[in-house]
């Protein structure tokens, strides 16, 4: 598809979505949060405003009843954030993209702002694992939205899996790159499980040795590690809307679909170490979405934890439920709660192949990773 035709699709439609946009942001900025003990707060006024959001180790969403924007700076209360000092990470994955503009904290970071966009890349390819062009399309015009959210703000365009094994990948670089004014960068399977153990050391801190899981849309990642440096990685081609889409993984799948998906992941596991002590750390919203059936609360607590026990059966609990649609159970994301099967999945199969015993959430990940490489450069 031209760049032209590009361009006229996406003025047909920017008014739509841009008004969509502005009644998204409208909502969000009027919820209200707990108050807590602040200075007097004088700020310029604001175009828009935005929740200030701290992640930190201990508590790794902690909103604020204090709004900023992101021309303007927060003094008083536990996050002190200098905005001119934020970065903006959008994330490119198979399931969503996403924005997020934040400052450092010595453990954590300040979020100023943040959206999200479920376009579901990693299922729109063909048979020849081209990108459609209704998804490119989609996509660009998303990335315009964000660019005008960012301002002159440093920032840096991620795709992993879900651009990584699109055969158009590097036209749909240069259609950004032309059109949006970003680099897209493609991580490899390697710098995306490195991300995600980076990103969990700066949040949950250990000399002892550790397995890092994080699945995600389009890929897997198991990260070896002690004292903070990765002793074996691997990334592996399979994630939540690959086995959902492929496998059929979605309602009540059969127990021959189950044995067909099961037949299909085993030699992946084939040779890798097993989980050290029986333990293993997900940095999965996966995981944090199973722990939060199992506590029947949505979102669950950062610091819980799931048994081999208990992920039987949450999984016989998700498999009870028969989702067949993304927006088919209150409390899960939008448009991701078709995914919830095929991830509990997966997370049953590594247990069974790595000997997890035990798993534990960490609020870090891929993103904590690149917003601290970011912030670093």
């Amino acid at each position: 598809m031209s760049l032209w035709v590009l361009w006229g699709r996406f003025l047909k439609s920017t008014a739509m979505r841009v008004g969509r946009a502005r009644r998204r942001r409208s909502a969000m900025c009027s919820r209200t949060f707990p108050k807590v003990p602040t200075k007097s707060l004088r700020c310029p006024t604001p175009s828009v405003t935005f929740p200030l959001q701290c992640s930190t180790r201990s508590s790794p969403m902690q909103s604020t009843s204090t709004s900023i924007s992101l021309a303007s700076s927060f003094r008083g209360g536990r996050c002190t954030p200098a905005v001119d000092q934020a970065a903006a990470l959008i994330d490119v994955g198979s399931t969503s993209v996403s924005l997020w503009v934040a400052s450092r904290l010595p453990d954590g970071f300040c979020t100023h702002h943040k959206e999200k966009r479920l376009l579901r890349l990693g299922a729109a390819r063909d048979a020849h694992g081209r990108l459609s062009d209704d998804a490119i399309q989609g996509f660009v015009e998303t990335l315009l939205e964000f660019r005008r959210s960012v301002g002159d703000h440093p920032a840096r365009v991620v795709a992993t899996a879900s651009l990584r094994q699109a055969s158009n990948r590097h036209e749909i670089q240069d259609t950004v790159r032309k059109v949006v004014g970003w680099d897209l960068e493609i991580l490899t399977g390697r710098q995306e499980a490195l991300a995600a153990y980076q990103g969990t050391v700066f949040a949950t801190p250990s000399s002892a040795p550790q397995l890092v899981v994080d699945v995600g849309g389009g890929s897997t990642e198991l990260i070896w590690g002690v004292n903070g440096q990765a002793q074996r990685v691997e990334s592996l081609p399979f994630g939540v809307v690959r086995l959902r889409h492929e496998f059929g993984l979605v309602g009540q799948p059969s127990q021959e679909q189950l044995e067909q998906a099961h037949g299909w992941l085993s030699p992946f596991f084939r040779g890798l170490r097993s989980a050290p002590s029986g333990e293993a750390i997900a940095c999965s919203g996966t995981m944090k979405r199973l722990i939060g059936l199992h506590c029947e609360q949505f979102p669950p607590p950062h610091d819980q934890q799931l048994s081999r026990s208990e992920l039987e059966a949450v999984w016989r609990q998700v498999l009870g439920l028969g989702i067949s649609q993304p927006k088919g159970l209150p409390g899960l994301d939008p448009g991701r709660s078709d995914l919830l099967l095929a991830g509990a999945f997966i997370f049953r199969e590594i247990s069974d192949a790595l000997e997890v015993d035990n798993w534990s959430l960490t609020a870090g990940g891929v993103r904590w990773g690149l917003m601290d490489q970011l912030l670093s450069d």
